[in-house]
């Protein structure tokens, strides 16, 4: 009996470990350039959710982003200005994403 149930306790505890972990969270760090401020826009796409919706003057943080998740960041557009692209960003670590305006 003992033989038994020795296994079967081993069993039971190595199928209540659990390797599901949560995703990392990271931060993106937002670098408006050319004008003095502009409305940035940050997208989850994998939620489809906005998580950033704000002017930014200089630089901005955008804190608590999900690893692996899809996000595009995109800027307002400016009289007088190239509104720069979209940018489409896989989070793996904290980023830094650039926009930078030129006159027209």
């Amino acid at each position: 009996m003992r033989k038994i149930l020795l296994p079967a306790l081993l069993g039971l505890t190595l199928t209540a470990c659990s390797t599901n972990f949560a995703p990392m969270k990271y931060s993106m760090v937002l670098n408006v350039a050319g004008v003095s401020t502009a409305t940035v826009i940050v997208t989850d796409t994998t939620t489809r959710q906005q998580v950033f919706n704000q002017p930014v003057s200089g630089t901005a943080t955008v804190p608590d982003l999900t690893e692996d998740h899809v996000y595009t960041v995109s800027a307002q557009d400016i009289n007088g200005y190239t509104t720069p692209a979209t940018q489409t960003v896989t989070l793996k670590k904290n980023e830094a994403v650039s926009l930078i305006y030129t006159a027209r």
